[in-house]
């Protein structure tokens, strides 16, 4: 694959695109100041990776419609499979508390939120339903999310 000249291939051996990665130095050395997450599956990798960024001091965005898992197999006595569009709803409710998701312009429906779950060391906070163009969930800039008990040992940015 060929990249252009702002971009970068990163080989990664673990679900979180920081760690064992040079991930983190890349968007240091580029001054990147938040990101955009996309990916599969969504509750491995970039659930690993989300978690890692907000402990790293980046805001993060996950796009509605840019993660996806597979469908999951039915537990034994259990009737029918989880779609893969509900498991990854799950993932982003898993994130909802700390992260923006955005939904496109004009996508049909209407998305369910459910309450926020309370997380250590931050206030509680209005969230509204997602709806189509809007964010489910905006912290104030001043806000310092960190959802680690220590900064993980592959952060490379310095603590503010």
């Amino acid at each position: 694959m060929e990249t252009g000249p702002r971009e970068s291939v990163i080989r990664k051996t673990q679900d979180d695109g920081f760690e064992d990665a040079p991930l983190g130095a890349l968007l240091d050395d580029a001054g990147v100041k938040a990101l955009g997450l996309c990916g599969v599956p969504s509750e491995m990798c970039v659930s690993a990776t989300a978690r890692t960024a907000l402990a790293c001091d980046f805001p993060v965005v996950l796009p509605h419609d840019a993660h996806a898992i597979h469908d999951i197999p039915a537990a034994p006595g259990i009737s029918e499979r989880v779609p893969a569009a509900l498991s990854s709803r799950a993932a982003e409710w898993a994130l909802s508390d700390e992260i923006e998701i955005v939904a496109r312009p004009g996508r049909r429906g209407h998305l369910h939120r459910p309450p926020p779950r309370p997380v250590n060391r931050l206030p509680s906070r209005p969230v509204s339903h997602l709806r189509p163009g809007r964010c489910a969930v905006s912290p104030p800039a001043s806000w310092s999310v960190n959802l680690l008990p220590t900064r993980p040992a592959h952060c490379s940015r310095p603590e503010r």
